[in-house]
């Protein structure tokens, strides 16, 4: 056997119902996860379309005590220690416990099996005469325009919608133009747009979300993003590694040129630098990359970013190095970024 779920598009409802390991538990359970249109529920969603949302809400909204039956002990018990952190006031936490204890009772009357039938009568989910396939008249009378269709060609279409998206999760835009199907409008005559990405999904019109195409699709745009980020990542790291390699050919070079053997750059002045650029001393860039590793700073983001100060000539640079010299370079602050293939 196999359950099919229909939910509404909310952002915080399809992000859970998405993940990898959602997807994961609904394969083993044979549950097949399927999302309404955007701004369609009200006339889609059987809950919505039958009387259950709105007898639950009158009930909670009217119950009085006679409704309210008395909440067991044990059960009591389990909901006062559950809330006990919100040190709340007496009357507040017993209202939770009558309300608490009384929900289970209140959905068991409200959805009861011939209220949910009705919801999906009314939306044309199943028929009237066999309860297990939809009824095409009541799916065309959701929907709220004016369309004049024959019923040969309103039989061929759904023939056609139906095996796509058995296949594909979903139907695409060129298909219900391809059969005339009028576009959507909001209440002040504009048209609606409903070819969204996956980016945008809680948008998109209604489709099966564990439709194999459908999964493959977000997976893809996944690793997409990653792909993207793990880029910049990787590019900003080899921009860092080229700046850190530059200051150490700067200080080999200022080595060098104050001989003796001299291991540390504290004893380098201005003409170890190179007030002029003469083969041999360091290049403007080296300057550039001596100054910044010891003026880095990190931000509040948790990034390093590397100062020059302004300087613009190879004399001011050459200052602020001997200013700087004796300031240890810190070590890189992140390593080398890596892809991780992930499913």
């Amino acid at each position: 056997m196999t359950a099919v779920s229909w939910q509404d598009g909310c952002q915080s409802q399809l992000a859970s119902l998405i993940s990898a390991e959602s997807m994961e538990i609904d394969e083993k359970l044979r549950i097949r996860r399927c999302k309404h249109s955007a701004s369609r529920s009200g006339v889609e969603q059987s809950a919505d379309v039958g009387p259950c949302f709105r007898t639950l809400k009158s009930k909670h909204r009217f119950a009085d005590k006679n409704d309210l039956r008395r909440v067991p002990s044990r059960f009591e018990r389990i909901i006062r220690a559950g809330m006990s952190f919100l040190h709340l006031e007496a009357f507040k936490m017993n209202s939770i416990v009558e309300f608490v204890g009384n929900l289970p009772s209140l959905l068991a009357t409200t959805y009861a099996s011939e209220a949910i039938k009705k919801g999906f009568l009314g939306n044309g989910q199943i028929d009237e005469k066999s309860h297990s396939v939809p009824d095409i008249y009541k799916l065309l009378g959701t929907y709220r325009g004016h369309w004049d269709v024959t019923e040969d060609d309103l039989k061929e279409m759904f023939d056609h919608f139906f095996e796509e998206m058995a296949a594909e999760g979903a139907i695409k835009e060129e298909s219900f133009t391809a059969f005339g199907v009028p576009s959507d409008e909001n209440s002040t005559g504009d048209l609606v747009e409903r070819d969204h990405s996956l980016s945008s999904e809680h948008r998109q019109r209604a489709k099966v979300l564990s439709n194999l195409i459908q999964r493959q699709g977000r997976r893809d745009r996944f690793m997409g993003l990653r792909m993207d980020k793990y880029n910049k990542e990787l590019a900003s790291w080899m921009d860092e590694e080229k700046l850190y390699n530059r200051n150490k050919e700067c200080q080999k070079k200022v080595l060098g040129k104050i001989g003796g053997g001299a291991q540390c750059l504290s004893d380098a002045r201005e003409e170890h630098f190179g007030i002029k650029g003469v083969q041999g001393f360091p290049s403007v860039d080296e300057l550039k990359a001596f100054i910044r590793v010891r003026s880095r700073t990190i931000t509040n983001g948790g990034t390093v970013q590397y100062f020059l100060g302004g300087m613009k000539t190879r004399p001011q640079m050459v200052s602020k190095c001997v200013e700087l010299q004796n300031i240890a370079v810190p070590g890189q602050y992140r390593s080398k970024p890596v892809l991780i293939d992930s499913n």
